[in-house]
């Protein structure tokens, strides 16, 4: 196959989403790596997302990284914004069935006025855990995982409790400062020691030898493979702050 590449493509080398694909094959896990351009995007591309922005408001609810859940009063604050400027609302309520203790997902299209203002995008991946699920296969499996029966729903918030609790432990004693208790969504958000450097971070999770990154050392010990961005899916760092997952697997959590 190499051999009817132009000469130019045969010097071309591996790029950083090739390497993953790569790497995952061989140890054998779970390849979500998709890559994303990482040039600007053109002039009229970006022209007309400002116009955009203009013309409705997003609403993240619950709320990633943070897991902050909207209160019915919050959301009354948003929509009489959004009559007042005459704007649609794009929210996006993947995560509306992962809520904790008593905090409820309220949508705002179900607000006085919003139904018709409302666009509700949403996901099956966090919901029935099949990230990544576009393949024809996949779709008829999705079909299934929406007649599910309201118990596999209280399954997965207690599921997700106590995920959300053993890592808030794992972090107070590792000494990073939760300044806010996830209500809901798939992640908890803490602050690093100001001290701290990324060195620390790494030996504190004991991920990574030698050079490696955090992401090729998830793919060595087969966790996963997430080529989505800069970003690992296993450990998001920025600005002296800490997104973790909770859908690891019990396994992983206890390493």
């Amino acid at each position: 196959m190499e051999r009817r590449l132009s000469a130019a493509s045969r010097r071309s080398a591996p790029s950083a989403i090739q390497q993953l694909s790569h790497l995952a094959q061989r140890v054998g896990a779970v390849n979500l790596a998709e890559g994303f351009p990482d040039f600007p995007a053109p002039p009229h591309v970006k022209a007309a997302a400002s116009a955009a922005i203009a013309a409705d408001l997003n609403q993240y609810s619950p709320h990633n990284p943070t897991g902050k859940v909207f209160s019915k009063e919050e959301l009354l604050i948003i929509s009489r914004a959004c009559e007042k400027m005459d704007c649609f609302a794009i929210t996006d309520e993947v995560y509306e069935y992962i809520t904790y203790d008593e905090n409820k997902h309220i949508s705002l299209a179900s607000l006085p006025g919003m139904q018709e203002r409302t666009i509700i995008t949403s996901s099956l991946s966090k919901t029935y855990s099949v990230t990544d699920s576009a393949p024809a296969p996949f779709q008829e499996a999705a079909l299934t995982a929406l007649t599910s029966t309201p118990d596999f729903y209280s399954s997965l918030k207690k599921d997700y409790v106590v995920r959300r609790d053993f890592i808030l432990k794992l972090l107070d004693d590792f000494g990073l400062r939760i300044s806010f208790k996830p209500q809901g969504s798939v992640f908890v958000f803490a602050e690093l020691p100001r001290s701290w450097q990324l060195s620390d971070i790494i030996r504190m999770f004991a991920f990574c030898k030698g050079d490696e990154t955090l992401m090729t050392a998830a793919l060595r010990m087969r966790k996963l493979a997430d080529g989505t961005g800069r970003k690992s899916g296993l450990l998001a760092v920025a600005d002296k702050k800490i997104r973790l997952p909770l859908p690891l697997h019990d396994v992983v959590l206890l390493e």
